[in-house]
């Protein structure tokens, strides 16, 4: 399985990170205040958002260890959007160790291998529907949340090279389909808004 270096460095009020592997790097730096890391040993579970990406950190005292989901979304110059997700796993009591001892300046900067990493797709809304599609749910705070909730935890597959988003006759719905690493179309389906006369209580779900 394919591990992740994870570049630590650190500033008053934060801690930043990026990641590097093999196959890839992250499109930028993303930030966590310190207020945020401070919560995470007693709640073990935190959300922190960084411009329109977000990470979930999740402490496993039981085995030491911190998941950090990262959900990245970024736009092109020429107005395209895309997206990816990673998953990477860290020894937490280095991550621990690097946070209090940045904080009191002993170190600046620090690089941890992960213990284990999954390869997620790359999430591809290239498609002009699905663009507009993207732009109407990012149009709306509550929904934008849910859609990136959904594309982080309902396409880890590991055995998918992307996954591309098309627009569904829904208005904030998608279809999609699954490019292997081969190069071959897979699994098909949509990435679709239940009770969207609610966008309240409505919720994203992957159906193929």
């Amino acid at each position: 399985m394919e591990r992740t270096l994870v570049i630590l460095g650190s500033t008053e009020s934060c801690i930043y990170l990026r990641t590097v592997s093999r196959t890839k790097k992250s499109p930028a730096r993303f930030f966590i205040p310190r207020d945020d890391l401070e919560r995470l040993e007693s709640s073990r579970y935190i959300t922190v958002r960084d411009l329109d990406s977000y990470a979930t950190l999740y402490y496993r005292e039981d085995l030491k260890t911190l998941e950090l989901r990262l959900s990245w979304l970024s736009e092109a110059p020429d107005g395209s959007l895309s997206g990816s997700a990673e998953t990477v796993i860290l020894d937490w009591e280095k991550f621990h160790t690097f946070v209090l001892d940045s904080g009191y300046y002993r170190v600046e900067t620090a690089s941890l291998l992960s213990l284990e990493t999954d390869f997620l797709p790359v999430l591809d809304f290239s498609d002009p529907g699905a663009q507009e599609t993207l732009r109407r749910v990012l149009a709306v705070p509550g929904l934008k949340r849910k859609l990136i909730c959904a594309l982080r935890d309902g396409f880890r597959w590991s055995g998918s090279r992307t996954i591309r988003f098309f627009p569904d006759w829904d208005p904030y719905s998608f279809l999609f389909e699954e490019v292997g690493p081969d190069g071959r179309k897979g699994v098909c389906g949509g990435l679709t808004l239940r009770n969207s006369g609610s966008l309240k209580d409505a919720k994203y779900s992957v159906t193929t």
